[in-house]
């Protein structure tokens, strides 16, 4: 598992009011939620217009986990998140601050299989019959800027965006939907601050187990005993006297002092 994910648990960004858009002037106060101690946490930042990661503008430096901006800008659109000083991090938020008078407010964070969930189309100059669209197709209708899902499947998840009688439109937002939990079971992250120590011990009991088997390899008895010695005897082949001359010869043998010739042998 990333992480990103067990940094989610430890922490997450808060945004309020809980949206991703926002028009240009309004103000928002981000926090970090965490669970444990709040020490050496602070919101960081990377915005669209400078690609450069920033500590959050904050008028107070007692809290670095809490930044609040009075005064929106374009230019303050982008990616936000919570990071500690070791380097862990929360998952990332998406704002944009926009300049035009029309905003979509979805939910800013993941929404579950199963739940309701009301996008709402904002206009400050002439509020009234509203068109949404996902990923760039007409999806809805409302006269009073509110639609809602009545039950969001993964398949409701991609990019929103709505428009005030087809004229202006509003930026995307992103509509994260996650699978619904079956009964008795359990979320994969919450079993993380039980199972990375034990995978943790586990690696080290193997590590001392293969240093172990090294050194018992390295001081292992190299005499060899006669059981582990199989001998072969190495025989020389005998040669076959091949007999090419097949002629009659005849010898003499000399018995008891006299000679007495052998006829054919």
């Amino acid at each position: 598992m990333e992480i990103a994910a067990l940094c989610s648990v430890l922490t997450s960004l808060r945004v309020l009011p809980s949206r991703s858009q926002f028009f240009q002037y309004e103000s928002v106060t981000l926090s970090c939620e965490l669970h444990g101690d709040p020490s050496g946490w602070r919101i960081r930042r990377k915005t669209d217009l400078v690609n450069l990661t920033e500590d959050c503008p904050s008028p107070s430096s007692r809290n670095e986990s809490v930044c609040f901006i009075s005064t929106l800008y374009y230019m303050d659109s982008g990616v936000y998140w919570c990071e500690s000083a070791e380097g862990q991090c929360s998952r990332e938020v998406n704002i944009t601050v926009t300049a035009l008078d029309v905003i979509l407010e979805a939910p800013i964070l993941p929404v579950e299989e199963g739940e309701a969930v009301t996008l709402c189309c904002r206009n400050r100059k002439s509020p009234g019959f509203s068109f949404f669209y996902k990923n760039g197709h007409l999806v809805g209708n409302s006269s009073t800027g509110n639609w809602t899902i009545e039950r969001v499947s993964k398949s409701d998840e991609g990019f929103y965006k709505c428009s005030n009688s087809g004229r202006e439109f509003s930026p995307d937002s992103w509509l994260n939907v996650r699978g619904v939990l079956l009964s008795g079971e359990t979320p994969a992250w919450s079993l993380m601050p039980v199972g990375l120590p034990v995978v943790g011990v586990c690696l080290l009991f193997a590590l001392l187990l293969l240093c172990l088997r090294r050194n018992l390899k390295g001081k292992a008895d190299r005499r060899v005993s006669y059981i582990d010695v199989t001998i072969i005897q190495d025989v020389k082949p005998q040669r076959m006297r091949v007999v090419e001359d097949t002629s009659t010869f005849y010898s003499m043998l000399n018995l008891a002092g006299s000679s007495q010739q052998l006829d054919h042998c």
